[in-house]
């Protein structure tokens, strides 16, 4: 009696037959996966290379306004903070 002998090797063909389908439906479903993670990694970091270059190159300017501009406020509360304490310490 002869043994059943594949292309592939030395396995039998129920062997194929019972495994590959299995095989076949995980890769689908990875490469689906896989797409799915490609469309929504495109979709939320959706950006040109130049616009990213761009906010890298000015971060540092954006960071000394931010501070200038919270500076600018702290001055002005603590101003009116002592227009208020000038006022309740002085009697009229």
């Amino acid at each position: 009696m002869e043994e059943e002998v594949t292309i592939l090797g030395h396995f039998p063909e129920h062997f194929f037959r019972a495994i590959l389908p299995g095989m076949a439906r995980l890769l689908v479903a990875m490469i689906a996966l896989s797409a799915l993670g490609y469309l929504a990694y495109a979709t939320m970091y959706k950006t040109k290379v130049e616009a990213v270059e761009d906010r890298v190159a000015h971060a540092p300017k954006r960071q000394l306004d931010n501070v200038r501009e919270k500076a600018k406020q702290f001055e002005v509360q603590d101003e009116e903070h002592f227009k208020q304490l000038e006022q309740k310490a002085t009697p009229e």
